[in-house]
């Protein structure tokens, strides 16, 4: 009988280290297998949020020369949910307060402004109008321009002004 333990002891010290290996294999294709599956599922969630940006299309139209809203001064009230538009054009309030959604708004004058051609204003700055497309309007403050799709309903970029 005590043969037969000493065959057994025998032959897990002889094969220990395979048997050590064999499970060291195991665990990396485990592991390889989870960050396979993590990594997709990152991938495809990042791909769901750039659909949109990858639809984009550029006008046709010249490119904007004026403005085709008024100047109207903007008040935030403490930095809260609302702003206040000081300015008779519906128009203008309305597309202040989707903006205002997505980012706090600086107190002061806007312009309001409308992409009609988004390949002219990208030979221009093409940085910044890399995601312009017809319709999308620009809302230009003293310190700042602001991008904003009013179809997706996404600000697409913000850019800072110097003040000289």
């Amino acid at each position: 009988m005590e043969n037969e333990s000493n065959g057994n002891n025998s032959w897990l010290q002889d094969n220990i280290m395979s048997i050590l290996v064999f499970f060291c294999f195991i665990l990396i294709i485990l592991v390889g297998f989870f960050s396979y599956i993590v990594s997709d599922l990152k991938a495809s969630i990042a791909g769901d949020k750039t659909t949109d940006i990858n639809k984009i299309e550029t006008g046709t139209n010249i490119p904007l020369d004026q403005p085709d809203q008024k100047i109207a001064p903007v008040e935030t009230v403490n930095p809260g949910p609302q702003v206040q538009v000081n300015s008779s054009d519906p128009g203008v309030e309305q597309i202040v307060k989707k903006v205002f959604k997505h980012v706090f708004l600086p107190s002061g004058e806007v312009q309001i402004q409308t992409i009609t051609n988004a390949d002219e204003l990208r030979k221009i700055n093409p940085l910044f109008y890399q995601f312009a497309k017809s319709g999308d309007h620009i809302l230009v403050y003293k310190d700042r321009a602001i991008l904003y799709d009013p179809v997706a309903d996404l600000v697409l970029d913000i850019i800072h002004i110097a003040n000289k």
